[in-house]
């Protein structure tokens, strides 16, 4: 069973020196670690020379300058390196699927009651440049991750929300009655199921796909950047069975 975490890093050398070495420089922390286009054990370095050749990321603290995610484990008898093997897997995904040019470490940790790693990308291509940017970023990772763990026959969890389910909704199911979550959610579903059948290399081409087959089902995306983060935010705007105008992020 695997779970992931994503987030965006203002400083990637304290990301990558806390995952490598712990807040004491506690070196049983790390079990297991390797890098994707770099040195796991220099990665702090490394990182830093590419923003600085292409000017871009410099100031730690202000500009985003790594991704993290946690790719965590449980319920499974997995050796620290089985455990890396994934992540790294993993981290060769999310590069293909940016174009390739990017640098990753994978370090696996194995201090606390499960295994778990610590993924670091750099956000600034080594070949290009170019800034990471990947539309509907968790979604897309959670199930790059959900491919990794099937195909080595572990299993696949649901990702936990918290419910906040009311009771009124909670009754019209278990009356079979309408509930317009579950509408949106089918819609979403079916929108990125038609927008898999013509996925191309082109990320900006398949959120136009994926905009355009929820709106053919209803549902108009509102897109909105956030600088300070470094992220867009989206908000779904659909016309319920019963008429109502409902928006939600």
């Amino acid at each position: 069973m695997a779970y992931t975490k994503v987030a965006p890093s203002k400083s990637s050398g304290a990301s990558i020196v806390y995952a490598r070495d712990g807040k004491d420089n506690d070196k049983d922390k790390c079990v297991a670690m390797s890098g994707l286009n770099c040195d796991p054990s220099n990665a702090e370095y490394e990182f830093a020379v590419v923003r600085r050749a292409h000017n871009k990321a410099l100031k730690e603290g202000e500009d985003i300058q790594a991704r993290l995610i946690i790719q965590s484990f449980e319920g499974e008898e997995l050796s620290p390196e089985e455990v890396n093997e994934m992540g790294y897997e993993l981290a060769e995904n999310i590069n293909e699927k940016l174009g390739g040019g990017f640098q990753a470490v994978v370090y696996t940790h194995g201090n606390t009651k499960n295994l778990h790693n610590h993924i670091v990308f750099n956000s600034v291509n080594a070949d290009t440049g170019k800034k990471y940017t990947m539309h509907y970023e968790k979604f897309e990772i959670e199930k790059m991750s959900d491919e990794i763990v099937s195909q080595r026959g572990l299993n696949v969890i649901e990702k936990q929300k918290k419910d906040i389910t009311t009771n009124g909704e909670r009754k019209l199911r278990e009356n079979g009655q309408y509930v317009w979550k579950d509408d949106l959610k089918d819609r979403f579903n079916r929108a990125f199921d038609k927008t898999l059948l013509n996925v191309s290399k082109n990320r900006t081409e398949n959120l136009e796909e994926f905009k355009k087959n929820l709106s053919e089902l209803g549902v108009n995306v509102k897109e909105r950047y956030v600088k300070k983060r470094d992220t867009t935010y989206f908000t779904y705007v659909f016309t319920d069975e019963n008429g109502k105008k409902t928006d939600c992020k």
